[in-house]
């Protein structure tokens, strides 16, 4: 039976409904023939009392989650000097196996005083010497200066065109084109865009060639008298390759790596960053199987449902502020601002990261630094919360290993009849299932006191039920249930009502068996982390870790996946042509 009361102190629904709404719920014996109907009645006031609780779920957001009015980022991260040096190595690496491959389009060019036209078509490499020196280095505000010196390449390509020379020769043949010492610098920007995507932009690019020298092969008697005057042309094409060679690197930037920049920092689904399994990525558990222990925990939910879920929750890990450069580091801050796709509106997570501060002495000897908020973990309970799906069951199918104890009869061990006699009275031989429904979105802090904590703290309710041996299941009780975790769980629960009279003992031990099945959830979901933005091609090994107020730090190592690097480069010139059809080469 139910009744409404008017609002007095300590009524015991006064921390879980709104406060225009209070309702007071009274058990008493029922004649047999009405069974049905009271518990017909008893189940519509339940899910009245959670849709009533959860509609008003939005005023229940914990204090500490607010939205701050400086720069909110949930990600920070710090390339450091043996990171920079890391990848000064691979991209060396990296050229010194495409360079060879390179393609130029066709070259045309006039000589002096009307004397013709010499055209290059089917460039490719003919020799190649790596550059002596090959340096990438960052430095303030936001500069990345690229080098390299003392390289020798040399370039073949089909000849034609005429000349007047005494008398007007066709040009036939090939010309090889042999540049030494080619000196290269260019000094470029790390900007954030209007949009928030990262880009490159070009501030400065000088090619120069020491010495120059062209022969031509195969090009008959045009091609001797041409010989004659190949001192002349050279000083012509030497400065029309060194030309060449910042435009097309400027091409490259321009046209294709700064796409490739827009790709991966637009906002993301979720679903994406389990299907690259970042978690693993950074050295944590696989992500489906994250899923499925949250799935296999919730009471309502299948794993299609989920991933549909999942494919809504977008991530959007733009620039929030702009890049930082100093000696050979960068360091980047992402929005990491998480949010859920309703129809054709999205729904924003109602508060912010809090700021973020580096740790004081951190390990210097690591590549990346990364600072990621508890924003992350909070949003995405939130919109779990909000999409009330975070209705757990603990029964002998969620959690084997409490079989034993759930259960209202046993002759050997401890089970249920031990902690609440009255059930093994009521209810022999049958099973107990307990079931939780969050009142306000769960909420997870770090905290950097004692060395570093989690400060979890979940409020709900928690339905007991019986289930016979003929599978009907009968509700027992129904109470409020208050956590606040700090490594070890603390549980206060209140206001029990049900069809059985628990004692303050027995709702104790009650309350500890109910932190099973929330401590369980509660450390899969911290032990599977974070989904931040790892790409495909690195493999990351953290070296440290450290709790700090509202936010983890990170220092890591990091290795680059060749195979796929050389991919990516091999599709980068591709995209632009850059690569002609494979072709013999003289290399040093």
């Amino acid at each position: 039976m139910i009744e409404k009361e008017e609002k007095r102190e300590g009524h015991p629904y006064q921390n879980i409904l709104p406060s225009s709404t209070y309702m007071h719920i009274c058990f008493v014996s029922f004649p047999y023939y009405k069974y049905y109907f009271m518990a017909f009645t008893h189940a519509t006031f339940l899910h009245l009392l959670i849709y009533n609780i959860l509609s008003f779920a939005d005023i229940h957001l914990h204090p500490l989650l607010q939205i701050y009015l400086s720069s909110s980022n949930a990600v920070r991260i710090r390339i450091l000097p043996r990171a920079v040096a890391y990848l000064n190595n691979i991209g060396a690496e990296i050229l010194n196996e495409q360079l060879p491959r390179l393609s130029i389009s066709n070259l045309k060019q006039r000589i002096n005083n009307g004397q013709g036209y010499i055209l290059l078509s089917r460039i490719r490499v003919s020799r190649y010497k790596r550059p002596t020196e090959h340096i990438i280095s960052t430095s303030a505000p936001n500069k990345i200066i690229w080098i390299m010196k003392n390289l020798n390449i040399g370039l073949i390509g089909s000849l034609s065109g005429e000349v007047n020379i005494l008398v007007p020769m066709k040009l036939e043949g090939e010309a090889e084109v042999l540049a030494y010492g080619v000196n290269f610098q260019l000094e470029s920007a790390l900007e954030r865009s209007e949009t928030g995507r990262a880009r490159v932009s070009i501030i400065f690019c000088r090619t120069t060639i020491q010495l120059m020298n062209i022969e031509i092969h195969n090009g008959g008697m045009t091609g001797i008298a041409l010989n004659l005057f190949k001192q002349g042309i050279s000083e012509q094409i030497r400065s029309l390759i060194e030309t060449l060679i910042c435009k097309k690197v400027t091409e490259f930037i321009n046209d294709d790596f700064n796409e490739k920049l827009l790709q991966t920092q637009t906002k993301t689904s979720l679903a994406d960053v389990i299907r690259i399994n970042a978690f693993a990525a950074i050295g944590l558990p696989n992500t489906k199987e994250l899923m499925e222990t949250f799935r296999s925990y919730n009471v309502n939910i299948s794993y299609s449902h989920l991933e549909q879920l999942v494919s809504r929750i977008l991530i959007d890990f733009r620039l929030n502020e702009d890049p930082l450069c100093y000696k050979n580091t960068v360091e980047i801050s992402n929005m990491g601002e998480i949010s859920l796709i309703i129809g054709q509106n999205i729904k924003k997570t109602p508060f912010s990261a809090a700021p973020m501060f580096w740790p004081k002495k951190p390990l210097q000897n690591a590549m990346i630094h990364l600072l990621i908020s508890d924003y992350i973990a909070n949003a995405l309970l939130y919109h779990a919360f909000s999409e009330r799906l975070l209705q757990f069951v603990v029964d002998d199918q969620t959690i084997s290993s409490l079989g034993p104890l759930l259960r209202t009869s046993c002759t050997t061990g401890i089970c249920f009849a031990d902690l609440i006699p009255q059930i093994a009275e009521q209810y022999p031989d049958s099973k107990v299932r307990l079931t939780f429904t969050p009142t306000r979105a769960p909420v997870v802090l770090f905290q950097a006191k004692q060395g570093g904590v989690l400060m979890a703290n979940i409020n709900g309710l928690v339905f007991m039920y019986i289930v016979e041996s003929n599978k009907i299941s009968h509700q027992a009780a129904a109470f409020a249930l208050d956590i606040v975790a700090n490594i070890k769980l603390h549980v206060e629960l209140k206001n029990k009502y049900g069809y059985i009279n628990i004692s303050d003992d027995e709702l104790s031990d009650v309350a500890l068996l109910s932190s099973e099945m929330l401590q369980r959830f509660i450390n899969d979901f911290l032990r599977g982390g974070f989904p931040i933005p790892v790409p495909k091609v690195l493999r990351i090994n953290i070296t440290q870790l450290q709790i700090l107020d509202r936010s983890v730090f990170i220092s890591a190592d990091f290795a680059l996946d060749r195979k796929r690097v050389n991919n990516l480069a091999l599709q980068a010139f591709t995209d632009v042509k850059y690569f002609p059809p494979s072709e013999h080469i003289q290399s040093n």
